[in-house]
């Protein structure tokens, strides 16, 4: 059965994938496997511990994080309750941020650190903030009113036995028309633009880069580094989410090139910008081998926000790899 929702989408490609590694993190020195089972039991936790605080469908939580794994994971967890989550970089131009605000009424604020939720009070105009969790607690900060992931999951896990099959019933009551993101820009006049995507809204625009990138398998595995909450860098892994491929995230540029090494993926999600920085790397024109030793060694596609320049889309073209672009996302602020 095709799936018209988010929610119906998690449990489509659980019930199909089961104990089937969906997510490699880096752990240290080692990589933390978590399979599909492990991933909705999780977002299954994050979803009941946002009904716990009074969160419901149609409500709204803001997500200040670079793309990371906890931070997919909140953004699954909201659309399956019904909720709308709507996700800034820390690094976002602050009066963006502020003319969204200003159309914005949130629950809940998902923030990457300490800084990253001062400098967002710093905007609030001294508006109080009920509920808080930061996805870093590094060195033990204290975190005032806020609440760690850490804690989240633990309280999550036991409102999970408490609330029982309720949260089953509300994830089936979430509809295609019920938005799910909200998504921001600004126009190069200056001018905020704002896109509501709904679930139906979404899952066809998976539906549709699907189909555009036909040559990706469940065998394959994606590789990223895309700190911003840009559509592209936004939606790419609900694509290897739909794909049912597996993914694995740099936490930083330079790990990045430390990681890929040891990942050895198959497709890397890169921006346009981002692969001329990658590439930077190497001086001169590359050889194929020097190419390909610099994505992992196994690369097969690179798909990224926009074609990069004639050359280097040769260069790489050069070393048998399929370079692809998705004007599908891109065209949501059209």
């Amino acid at each position: 059965m095709k799936e018209k929702t988010i929610p119906e989408l998690i449990e489509n490609r659980t019930k199909k994938y089961g104990g089937k590694i969906l997510f490699q993190r880096k752990d240290w020195w080692s990589w933390k496997q978590v399979t599909w089972l492990d991933f909705e039991n999780e977002v299954k936790s994050i979803a009941s511990f946002l009904i716990g605080t009074g969160f419901s469908c149609g409500d709204s939580a803001i997500i200040l994080s670079p793309n990371k794994l906890e931070s997919l994971l909140t953004d699954i967890a909201i659309h399956l309750i019904g909720g709308i989550s709507i996700s800034f970089s820390p690094k976002e131009n602050p009066e963006l941020i502020n003319h969204a605000l200003k159309d914005t009424c949130f629950k809940l604020v998902f923030a990457e650190d300490k800084d990253t939720l001062t400098s967002f009070r710093k905007l609030l105009d001294g508006k109080r903030l009920e509920n808080i969790v930061l996805f870093s607690d590094s060195n033990n900060q204290n975190l005032g009113e806020a609440i760690s992931y850490k804690t989240l999951i633990r309280l999550g896990m036991i409102k999970k036995k408490q609330i029982g099959d309720n949260l089953t019933c509300i994830s089936k009551s979430v509809s295609p028309e019920h938005v799910a993101t909200v998504l921001f820009k600004s126009s190069p006049e200056g001018k905020l633009i704002k896109v509501q995507l709904t679930h139906e809204n979404l899952i066809n625009t998976l539906i549709a880069v699907s189909e555009r990138l036909n040559f990706i398998c469940e065998e394959d595995q994606s590789f990223s580094y895309l700190p911003s909450t840009k559509v592209f860098e936004k939606l790419i892994n609900y694509l290897a989410i739909f794909l049912g491929i597996r993914i694995s995230m740099a936490e930083s540029r330079n790990s990045f090139f430390e990681d890929i090494l040891e990942v050895k993926p198959t497709i890397v999600f890169e921006t346009k910008k981002g692969i001329e920085q990658i590439l930077a790397k190497i001086p001169g024109e590359p050889s194929k081998k020097e190419l390909k030793n610099l994505f992992g060694g196994r690369i097969k596609y690179i798909v990224t926000d926009s074609l990069p320049d004639t050359q280097i889309t040769n260069l790489l073209i050069k070393s048998d790899l399929t370079v692809k672009d998705v004007p599908e996302l891109k065209s949501i602020f059209d």
